[in-house]
């Protein structure tokens, strides 16, 4: 049997007893005070914390109606109220404890304080300059207060948190401080490969921070309610394709987005040339199509409980394109035999669903008798992926023998943080000195550093980037005078 999505994801967290977590999550009330100047920020905020969170109160010194992107039209406080009620577990207790988050504001008597401009935010426990505007750090403020938010109500979480001091970042350069000039937005035009918790993220986090553009997102899968907790875009109703989903969140705005319903391998095999590709895919197979897609530049995300990191690639230029870090994964004959020993499928049937096949009624039917999914949610994974399934099982106790990329259920904040990133990055347009140096890894346990690393390029021979073919392909694209 499968866990409840939200106990998954404080499993991930490290925490020795979920059970109880969720009980001090849900004896706490969340007071935020925000000013309509940072709607935005208060909604993505109010958003990240209900997931995780059931008591959650907006405090706002105006009833004037707003339009918001992902939220829709009202007042701050009704679009508040109707984000916790889609969204919030159903198991609020009579709270005994209370904490207050001031956003944009000086007031006093506060637990915490944030801010944003477009690519800078500030975090303390004490009053400090609000700053102003919305971009990538919108979102970025709110996962990271979020965060800071969740290590103060479960104590027994591991991590850095605030103290006296005033925490600041910012998503240009990836410093631990404001910058004093902030560049415009630049327009999104990129392929983003996947939609799941990271890929919806992006767009979450570029339609709340004023982003516009054409993007495509390619994702073969359909929304399920096992998400809601995750996904930071997904809200209670939400169902049918993800990329139908996605198309219709931003409707309406100055970003275009396309969905394209096939796997990364089909889309690659019929596009044009790809200027700028993001894999939020969560397999090694997949990234290894995207890497096939010979793109101009690459963004990767890689997220594994309350960690990630988000890089950028070229390829074969002496250091890692996208693929170099998972050459050594595992063969999928071990995957499929791996997932056969989990759900009792035979191994040639889990190397189809490996491949892309569909859960099928007898999938589901022998999915039930060996408990590896519930009865009840027989009509959830019809249909579906056996990673999906397999994912759930891995998190209740199942110990993987190989890197399948089945890591623990990342909390909402941390899909949000590395989609702001990843919209960061894609809004920084053909200003290479604002690229991100190759790869930041970023611990949600605590803050971000503002360290980059920069991987090398793989030397086994066995990655895309080694093959004579494809370097001499992406030169002719991308490199020819």
């Amino acid at each position: 049997m499968t866990q409840n999505p939200r106990e998954e994801v404080l499993n991930g967290l490290a925490v020795a007893d979920p059970n109880s977590a969720a009980g001090e999550l849900d004896a706490v009330r969340i007071v935020v005070d925000a000013t309509a100047s940072q709607a935005a920020l208060a909604l993505s905020l109010v958003n990240l914390l209900a997931r995780l969170i059931p008591n959650i109160e907006l405090l706002v010194d105006t009833a004037t109606e707003i339009v918001t992107p992902i939220f829709g039209r009202g007042s701050l406080k009704t679009l508040a109220l109707s984000t916790v009620d889609s969204v919030r577990p159903h198991n609020a207790q009579v709270p005994r404890r209370s904490l207050k988050i001031v956003i944009g504001t000086t007031k006093t008597d506060a637990d915490l304080y944030v801010s944003s401009s477009s690519w800078s935010l500030r975090l303390s426990r004490n009053p400090h300059k609000p700053l102003t505007g919305i971009g990538p750090a919108t979102v970025a403020a709110s996962a990271l207060a979020a965060a800071e938010v969740i290590r103060l109500v479960v104590p027994e979480l591991a991590g850095r948190r605030l103290r006296n001091e005033l925490f600041e970042w910012n998503l240009l350069d990836y410093r631990c401080d404001v910058l004093p000039q902030e560049p415009s937005l630049t327009r999104v035009t990129a392929v983003c490969f996947g939609a799941g918790s990271v890929g919806s993220s992006i767009i979450y986090s570029l339609l709340l921070g004023g982003g516009a553009g054409d993007l495509v997102v390619v994702d073969p899968d359909r929304v399920t309610s096992r998400n809601l907790v995750r996904y930071p875009a997904m809200f209670a109703g939400a169902t049918g394709a993800k990329t139908e989903w996605l198309e219709r969140l931003s409707t309406g705005t100055p970003l275009h987005v396309l969905g394209a319903r096939m796997t990364a391998a089909e889309f690659v095999q019929s596009s044009d040339p790809i200027q700028l590709a993001i894999a939020a895919v969560d397999t090694a197979e997949a990234r290894r199509e995207v890497g096939d897609a010979l793109a101009k530049q690459t963004l990767n995300a890689g997220v594994a409980a309350d960690q990630f990191h988000v890089s950028r690639h070229g390829f074969a230029d002496g250091l890692a394109c996208v693929y170099c870090g998972y050459v050594d994964v595992g063969h999928a004959k071990d995957a499929a035999a791996i997932y056969a020993d989990m759900t009792g499928l035979a191994v040639h049937r889990t190397a189809q669903l490996l491949d892309g096949a569909g859960l099928t009624v007898a999938d589901i039917d022998q999915l039930i008798a060996s408990g590896s999914i519930g009865l009840e949610e027989r009509d959830e994974f019809l249909g579906a992926r056996l990673v999906d399934v397999g994912r759930q099982r891995l998190y209740s106790q199942v110990i993987p023998r190989g890197d399948l990329e089945q890591r623990p259920m990342a909390a909402p904040y941390v899909s949000a943080l590395a989609g702001a990133i990843l919209a960061a990055e894609m809004q920084k347009g053909d200003s290479k000195s604002h690229w991100l140096k190759r790869r930041i890894d970023v611990d949600c346990s605590g803050f971000p550093t503002g360290f980059q690393s920069k991987p090398p390029q793989d030397r086994s021979g066995n990655c895309l980037c080694a093959s004579p073919f494809r370097v001499d392909a992406y030169k002719r694209m991308w490199l020819s005078t």
